[in-house]
């Protein structure tokens, strides 16, 4: 190898050290989400049964304030969890409502349903993603 090949290949080198170290954060997110989502959480609901639940199912979910994503939701009276979305990794929003709000119970929770399209296979999963949006 000549000096000039040595010099471009120690060029490559450093150039692509930083591109590599950069692309986690360059790449965008596995799954499609709907615009105007701020925060996410990953939420698998398992189905433990030898039998599939019935398409569409609907499913209770309890976020506590213990949830990463509590202090983003809004809790301001008339417009709890507003800015609450839950959506497949395709970006397709789920069915979802709050049943209620219990802010005085410790610790503090929302209890939300959703209508999943497909139910959930027997003895499977399904990972659905929760966003927050603005307030």
């Amino acid at each position: 190898m000549n000096k000039k090949s040595i010099v471009f290949l120690l060029f490559l080198f450093f150039m692509l050290i930083p591109a590599f170290t950069l692309m986690p954060y360059l790449v965008a997110p596995v799954h499609a989400q709907p615009s105007g989502i701020l925060h996410t959480e990953t939420l698998k609901i398992t189905n433990s049964q030898s039998v599939a639940t019935p398409a569409p199912f609907q499913q209770m979910i309890n976020i506590t304030s213990g949830n990463p994503l509590w202090s983003y939701i809004n809790t301001t009276s008339g417009y709890v969890a507003s800015n609450v979305v839950f959506y497949y990794a395709n970006g397709t929003v789920i069915p979802s409502w709050l049943e209620n709000y219990f802010p005085s119970h410790n610790p503090p929770y929302m209890l939300f349903w959703i209508k999943l399209a497909a139910g959930i296979p027997a003895s499977g999963s399904v990972i659905i993603y929760m966003g927050v949006g603005r307030l």
